[in-house]
């Protein structure tokens, strides 16, 4: 009974969620500041130059470093739709942060149970900055996939090494994604590995 409380809260907290991000996309159809300086204008930087995309990235340029996953993914969908409707970016935004829910449920499900699964799903779906950034086109929502999926993936590996080494395939899938996500990408891949690399000598030294 409990968890299908907790579903029914999920599945409400999901429409408010979707009910939210259509009327910020309405007020902002090309996303806020980070999408329409950076991530869109990469994007349509890169079909309006076709061959020549390399020259659109003079220095110095605004965030001219930044990687092109989010810019790439847009492009490549407006090139396919022979149009440049800011609807393709939203919709981007849209299933990065429908992933990222689904993801969080499915890997606390396995790990915890359904129960924990459906808490962490509401919890995230009730996060005001969770809410606000999604529809603004940030692509701090798509850094936030891969990096759980990471960490998901090591968990899973962690449980049952010997039948999780695909795992750790595809948690370095999902770190480089995550670094061609945005610079912080590569930090944080820094840190997991600087962790993981510790983690060993921590185990064996209990005092420590």
């Amino acid at each position: 009974a409990s968890e299908r409380i907790l579903a029914v809260a999920v599945l409400a907290a999901a429409l408010a969620a979707a009910i939210s991000f259509y009327a910020n996309v309405l007020d902002f159809p090309h996303g806020r500041w980070d999408a329409w300086a950076t991530w869109n204008l990469r994007a349509r930087q890169l079909v309006d130059a076709g061959p020549e995309w390399r020259a659109v990235f003079p220095k110095p340029t605004l965030h001219g470093d930044y990687p092109l996953l989010i810019p790439a993914t847009v492009a490549r969908l407006w090139v396919y739709t022979g149009a440049k409707p800011p609807v393709v970016a939203a919709i981007v935004a849209a299933t990065y942060a429908t992933a990222l829910v689904l993801l969080l449920y499915a890997a606390l499900a396995a790990l915890r149970g359904r129960a924990q699964g459906l808490v962490g799903a509401l919890c995230l779906l009730g996060t005001p900055v969770f809410l606000r950034v999604a529809p603004w086109q940030y692509a701090d929502i798509p850094l936030a996939f891969n990096l759980l999926a990471v960490l998901a993936l090591l968990a899973f590996y962690d449980r049952d090494p010997a039948r999780g080494r695909v795992m750790l395939v595809w948690a370095g899938v999902a770190a480089a994604l995550m670094t061609w996500t945005k610079n912080e990408g590569i930090m944080l891949v820094v840190g997991i590995l600087a962790v993981r690399g510790l983690w060993p000598l921590v185990g064996r030294a209990p005092d420590l």
